[in-house]
């Protein structure tokens, strides 16, 4: 059978109707019309329903949405499998601290942009192993005083890029960073939860710098629901830890401040939460050095 004869004027017109009204795409088309998406792209050139431009972008539109959806496929099992992993724990918790999530109709990103090159490998490991691929990671200068929004910032030098460019990730990445649950996890869940959120905004506040009994472990959040949230988490591993409000001035935002100084509660989050930032680990061990120096030598210090 001569395949051209196959192409009536009623056949043509369908195709034409289909194509550049109902802006369908090939393989939706050939589902239609009981044919093959490569036949559908010939055939749309050459009758000259669309010009070799829109062939190009339609074939090019239609090979990311085919690869886009495979890769969805292959990644949502592996995300829902590991979804109470303490990978996607530290991955929560550091997204929700210091992460971006970019959720659009055609693409998503979730991504991390710090000066760490330890937490940032961690984070890119968490990623890569909740999603069950290879993230992307990568290192960049960013030059002193450049202007944001009008404003200099102050953070020059290098930095570390780590994040997934992909809107499934994106997604349930999303839907997952809330404290009903988090609440609903597993205590391996929480305290990897925890370790994201202060890698990603604790600090040790050293406000007597020759006195490191008298350093702090703080973190500071704008949101009243992530404050409420960590305190939770801290109570459930028994750390003692204070909260205060600092009112801020606009264009400034109210402040959370969740203060760990008791002794106990600092000997507690050495123990079960720690930090992956090199100077904030290390600050953190001098103090604790100091603490149980200082206990043992008043004969309150259990090893």
């Amino acid at each position: 059978m001569n395949r051209r004869k196959v192409w009536t004027d009623e056949r043509v017109e369908m195709l034409r109707h289909l194509a550049c009204d109902l802006y369908l795409n090939n393989h939706e088309i050939a589902e239609r019309l009981g044919s093959d998406h490569n036949t559908i792209s010939s055939t749309l050139g050459r009758f000259q329903i669309l010009s070799p431009e829109d062939i190009h972008r339609r074939r090019s539109e239609q090979s990311r949405s085919t690869n886009r959806k495979n890769y969805d496929d292959k990644i949502l099992p592996v995300i829902l499998e590991r979804q109470s992993s303490s990978q996607m724990g530290y991955l929560i918790g550091a997204t929700m601290g210091d992460g971006t999530v970019v959720l659009e109709p055609v693409r998503g990103v979730v991504c991390l942009d710090v000066r760490s090159k330890t937490f940032a490998e961690r984070y890119r490991d968490a990623m890569d192993y909740v999603t069950g691929g290879r993230s992307k990671f990568r290192s960049h200068n960013r030059p002193a005083g450049a202007p944001i929004k009008g404003k200099e910032i102050r953070g020059a030098g290098v930095y570390y890029w780590s994040g997934n460019c992909n809107r499934c990730v994106a997604r349930e990445i999303s839907a997952r960073m809330n404290s009903e649950y988090v609440l609903r996890q597993s205590r391996d869940f929480q305290r990897a939860f925890l370790q994201g959120f202060f890698d990603a905004d604790g600090c040790v506040c050293r406000r007597e710098i020759d006195r490191p009994h008298r350093w702090s472990v703080e973190i500071s959040v704008d949101d009243p629901s992530e404050a409420d949230l960590i305190s939770t988490v801290l109570k459930n591993f028994n750390i003692h830890h204070s909260r205060y409000l600092t009112t801020g001035k606009p264009p400034f935002l109210d402040l959370y401040r969740i203060v760990i100084r008791k002794h106990s509660g600092v000997l507690g989050f050495y123990s079960e939460i720690g930090f992956t930032v090199e100077h904030r680990k290390e600050w953190l061990e001098i103090m604790v050095s100091r603490i149980q120096r200082n206990r043992h030598a008043r004969g309150i210090y259990k090893p």
